[in-house]
């Protein structure tokens, strides 16, 4: 009994280990590899590459009063994350692809700042109900989306090298005049 208690304790513990090293959270010092794209391509390919992220607000589970308030909502933060496992490539050794894929995940962390910066006002006014803070969550997600379709068609999926190089200059800036927020 106790060496099946054993054995299913370690398969849990390597679950979880395995779960949580198949995202990557933003970090300005730490750039994507081909290496972190582990996904298998999709059926439909639109592309040479696929970056799948996640703007996740944390913690994941919060209590809500019966007047819909957040409690703990100043405990609240919201983090830009790549997943390994659903991103995938056909170009590992195309340093133009990484670069635009980067600014994909990069642009997911501006909208965790922009998020984050929204929360932080709705706390400021003492506006702390789960309607509003997920109205503004699903209002920015869907900004950012239109943000990397945009990213995308001006670009033309990151073959246009020019358009990439404007893109990360303005990316670059707006995560600068954003980094209050980081």
């Amino acid at each position: 009994m106790k060496s099946l208690f054993f054995i299913l304790s370690v398969f849990l513990m390597s679950f979880v280990y395995s779960q949580a090293n198949s995202t990557i959270v933003w970090e300005e010092s730490r750039k994507l590899t081909w290496n972190d794209f582990e996904g298998k391509t999709d059926s439909i390919n639109f592309g040479k590459a696929k970056t799948s992220y996640s703007i996740k607000i944390l913690p994941e589970q919060v209590t809500v009063d019966e007047n819909d308030n957040i409690q703990g909502v100043e405990n609240m933060t919201v983090q830009a994350e790549f997943d390994k496992k659903q991103s995938w490539s056909l170009a590992k050794f195309d340093t133009v692809v990484l670069s635009h894929e980067q600014l994909h995940f990069d642009i997911a962390e501006l909208y965790a700042r922009k998020i984050r910066r929204q929360f932080y006002k709705n706390i400021l006014a003492k506006r702390k109900t789960y309607e509003r803070f997920w109205g503004d969550y699903k209002v920015l997600w869907d900004e950012c989306s239109t943000f990397q379709n945009k990213l995308d068609a001006d670009t033309n999926h990151g073959r246009n090298k020019e358009q990439n190089k404007i893109w990360r200059q303005l990316v670059f800036d707006e995560l600068k005049k954003s980094e209050s927020f980081k």
